[in-house]
């Protein structure tokens, strides 16, 4: 079980890091995902995604996002117009600095709490500078995605 683990790591890493890597090296395209507009409420920033189906808001389990220390986020997807969620919902997260063409070195742990609720253990911002963190929502086949746009200072 360790090793498909460890495999799945791998592979994740070469499909989403180096196989990017390559293929953009010497380009600067936009990314296919717009940054959002966020709004910053005390420790929790708020998002709306791009289909404007679902607000993202989320908080570090912190007071900040720290430079090259492990920090969790806490994340509560709600309706378009801030209902509670009561139908399942699954959510990825990304992170990364597109001016580098790299994401996170690491896999972070996502914990659904139902409800549109989730837990994301193990973030990792090991550089500073102006990063993207990006969800993405899946209701069944349906998806949706949010995007903000970070500066991690050092």
């Amino acid at each position: 079980m360790k090793m498909l683990h460890v495999i799945v790591r791998v592979f994740k890493i070469i499909i989403f890091v180096l196989i990017p890597a390559i293929l953009m090296t010497g380009c600067n395209q936009p990314s296919d995902v717009m940054a959002m507009e966020a709004v910053q409420l005390d420790n929790t920033t708020q998002l709306q995604t791009q289909g404007k189906a679902y607000t993202v808001l989320f908080s570090p389990a912190i007071d900040s996002m720290p430079l090259n220390k492990y920090f969790d986020l806490d994340v509560q997807i709600k309706g378009a117009t801030y209902q509670t969620l009561t139908f399942p919902l699954d959510m990825e997260i990304d992170a990364g600095m597109k001016a580098h063409n790299h994401s996170m070195n690491v896999i972070p742990r996502i914990i659904n709490l139902g409800e549109g609720k989730f837990r994301v253990e193990g973030m990792l911002f090991h550089m500073p500078g102006k990063w993207f963190l990006r969800f993405i929502i899946r209701r069944g086949a349906m998806s949706d995605k949010a995007e903000v746009n970070l500066v991690v200072a050092s």
